[in-house]
C-alpha cells in the first residue's frame, strides 16, 4: 500500500469521525435556537459547542498532517485570494464574535490571483485568523491585508493580542510545540496549526514569517508566487528575491482605515 492509498484510508476514517461531531454540534445549535434556555444551560451549551469545534479542528489537522507526510500533490487552479480570505473568515466568524474580537479586511481585489490549491489555501488563512483570535485579548483586533506584486502576492494577518515570547519564536512552526508561558499554555490547542500552515505554504513554493512583540501582538506574513511550480514547492520563487522590505511590513496600527472593507 503506497502513501496515496494510506492517505485515502485515513481520509475515509476521518470523514466517519467528523459526521457525529457535526451532527452533535447541529443538534445543540437547534436547541439553542428553538429552546428557551436559562443562563446556565446557555453557558454549558456554548462550552459543548466549543469542545466539539476543537475536536473537529483536531481531526482536520490530523488529515492535513497526513497529507503533508504522504507528500501528495496539490490540486492547483487559478485562485482568487480575496475569495479565500472571505471563505476563511466565514469559518472563523463565530469564533471571533464569541471572543469579542473585531476582524477587519482591507484589500484591493484586483490582482489577487495565484495558482494554488484553493481548499488548502483556505486552511492557511483560517489557521492564521483562528490563532489571531485565540491569542488575543477581549475587544482585540485582527487585520487581514493583501498586497499585490507582479510575481507574487503577500497576505498579512496582524493582531494586537498577547504576542509571542522571544524564546518561543524559533519553534512556533514546529509540530506539537506549545509555549510554556502560563498565559499562553492555558489556551487550548494541539500545536499543529502553524506547522500545517507552513507546510502548505511551502508546498506552494511560498514562505511564511512572523514578527511579534510580547503583549503587543503578532504579524504573520505569507508570500505566495503567482505561478505554481512543483519543482520549487519547498522554496520561494526566485522572483521574490526582489521584494521590498516595506512591502512585507503592514501598517503598525491594527485598526484599518475607515474605508477598509470590514466585518465584525
Amino acid at each position: 500500500m503506497d502513501n496515496s492509498d494510506l492517505f485515502a484510508v485515513l481520509r475515509d476514517v476521518i470523514h466517519d469521525l467528523k459526521q457525529p461531531l457535526t451532527a452533535a454540534k447541529g443538534y445543540i445549535e437547534i436547541v439553542q435556537f428553538k429552546g428557551e434556555l436559562n443562563e446556565d444551560q446557555l453557558k454549558y451549551s456554548e462550552k459543548a459547542i466549543a469542545q466539539l469545534e476543537r475536536m473537529e479542528a483536531d481531526v482536520n489537522n490530523l488529515l492535513e498532517m497526513a497529507w503533508l507526510e504522504a507528500d501528495l500533490p496539490l490540486n492547483p487552479d487559478v485562485v482568487r485570494l480575496s475569495h479565500v480570505i472571505e471563505r476563511a473568515f466565514e469559518v472563523t466568524q463565530y469564533q471571533a464574535e464569541r471572543a469579542g474580537i473585531t476582524v477587519k479586511m482591507g484589500f484591493d481585489k484586483r490582482g489577487d490571483a495565484v495558482e494554488g490549491d484553493q481548499r488548502r489555501l483556505i486552511r492557511v488563512v483560517q489557521n492564521l485568523i483562528s490563532n489571531a483570535i485565540k491569542y488575543n485579548r477581549p475587544d482585540g483586533n485582527v487585520a487581514i491585508m493583501l498586497e499585490s506584486h507582479p510575481d507574487h502576492v503577500i497576505l498579512i494577518v496582524k493582531d494586537n493580542g498577547l504576542g509571542i515570547p522571544p524564546q518561543d519564536m524559533p519553534f512556533i512552526f514546529d509540530r506539537f510545540y506549545r509555549s510554556r508561558r502560563d498565559e499562553l499554555s492555558r489556551i487550548e490547542g494541539n500545536g499543529l496549526g502553524l506547522a500545517i500552515t507552513r507546510g502548505i505554504v511551502e508546498r506552494h513554493g511560498g514562505e511564511i514569517n512572523v514578527q511579534s512583540e510580547l503583549d503587543q501582538g503578532s504579524t504573520f506574513t505569507v508570500i505566495l508566487p503567482r505561478k505554481y511550480n512543483p519543482q520549487k514547492r519547498s522554496a520561494v520563487n526566485e522572483s521574490l528575491d526582489g521584494v521590498d522590505d516595506d512591502a512585507q511590513e503592514p501598517n503598525d496600527d491594527p485598526e484599518l482605515d475607515a474605508d477598509a472593507e470590514g466585518a465584525e
